[in-house]
């Protein structure tokens, strides 16, 4: 029935701007309050954008669905920011050209980030950029000795930095604030090509007096915030996602074979539980 769509924008707006609860859609398209546990898994949450008057805007079904499944996820995963898919997305919406509409305004407004996931070709999981973000703080304001540090695997051909001497705490450190300061808020797509990364650090670096080297791009390979993409560039990526990428596919598989050795590809809900 189409009260029962999760397009009723009004209801949500209810919720929403009450304090006290968050919207989480159920798959009949209701709107619900998530337990307690589930909203102090994740702290107080993205801040939500605040208008001109004073009042803050609810946005889209997207965002609710993306707020939803932010709190959702599991505390005991070793991942450095919530991964959300965007299988969970389209689980929770019905319109999937409007989900993806909207999703792509908010990574143009730079709300979230998009990454590309090694599972499969057409596998991609969304975080908000407040908490990416937080992440690369993070790891700046702690111990230079508790940041992942790999030694350069060489000279970098393409780039013509020679490789240097190994990572060390101070081109960490220098590689993670220009990066955040100059990468994370000025580039929203999903790969960076290598001219781009060495430019976008060094309009950073310049302004210290100092020199983008191979050791910086290193740092931040080994910090899990960039990965090596096919193409040459690379791809966004997250810190300690590994875990969740690989229980998600290893999932996936049970689930087919599970369906597999049923004389008919279904299966009662409560069978999944």
């Amino acid at each position: 029935m189409e009260s029962q769509r999760p397009h009723k924008r009004h209801r949500a707006s209810r919720l929403y701007a009450d304090e006290e609860v968050s919207p989480a859609i159920e798959p009949g398209g209701h709107l619900q309050q998530p337990s307690a546990d589930a909203e102090k898994a994740q702290g107080p949450g993205v801040q939500l954008d605040e208008e001109p008057d004073g009042n803050f805007s609810v946005g889209s079904d997207t965002q609710i669905a993306l707020q939803l499944l932010r709190s959702q996820f599991p505390r005991s995963a070793k991942a450095s920011v919530p991964l959300l898919l965007r299988s969970q997305v389209y689980s929770l919406l019905h319109d999937h050209t409007a989900a993806d509409r909207d999703l792509d305004s908010l990574r143009l407004s730079n709300k979230i980030r998009v990454f590309k996931l090694p599972s499969t070709i057409d596998d991609y999981a969304y975080t908000f950029t407040a908490d990416y973000s937080g992440c690369i703080t993070a790891l700046l304001q702690g111990p230079a000795h508790q940041v992942p540090m790999q030694h350069p695997d060489g000279d970098d051909k393409e780039s013509g930095l020679s490789a240097g001497p190994p990572v060390q705490p101070e081109s960490m450190k220098q590689a993670l604030a220009w990066f955040h300061k100059g990468v994370v808020f000025k580039c929203r797509e999903i790969q960076l090509p290598h001219a781009d990364l060495l430019r976008l650090l060094s309009s950073q670096s310049k302004k210290e007096a100092a020199e983008v080297t191979h050791a910086h791009v290193q740092a931040l390979l080994s910090t899990g915030l960039l990965a090596r993409s096919s193409s040459g560039g690379f791809n966004f990526a997250i810190p300690n996602a590994g875990g969740v990428i690989k229980a998600v596919t290893g999932a996936r598989k049970e689930l087919l074979g599970f369906f597999k050795r049923r004389r008919y590809p279904e299966v009662p809900l409560a069978a999944l539980h």
